[in-house]
């Protein structure tokens, strides 16, 4: 896995930017101006930005991954429990941002957020 970090966006070089997006894509996690986060990547059809946050003994966690592997679809997961120090920290503000419970899974997909494993609505967004 390849980590960049970058300060601004306008950093990058106008010719770069599409290479970025690609590499994001196929499993590099790019950041700006924060702490760089470990994410792992499953290939797939592309549904969208789709990220499961989960923890690595949750039942329910591995259900919604058994899930959108099932469906085929492409999406970034981290095991948040398995992570340290400032990505720790950032992985569990970025949580409570979609979710203020901070419950496991809660899984990102576009601008929408499904908290807990329910099958119906990871079906339904990812069509």
């Amino acid at each position: 896995m390849i980590l960049i970090h970058l300060k601004r966006a306008d950093v990058v070089p106008s010719g770069v930017k599409e290479d970025l997006t690609q590499s994001i894509l196929a499993g590099m996690h790019v950041t700006l101006g924060r702490v760089i986060m470990k994410m792992n990547y499953v290939s797939g059809e592309s549904k969208g930005h789709i990220i499961l946050y989960a923890l690595s003994t949750c039942v329910w966690c591995r259900k919604t991954k058994q899930l959108l592997d099932q469906l085929g679809v492409e999406y970034h997961y981290v095991a948040v429990d398995l992570l340290e120090g400032e990505e720790k920290t950032q992985a569990t503000e970025e949580v409570k941002n979609l979710n203020p419970r901070c419950s496991f899974p809660t899984l990102a997909v576009g601008g929408k957020c499904i908290v807990g494993f329910d099958e119906q609505k990871i079906r339904e967004l990812v069509r």
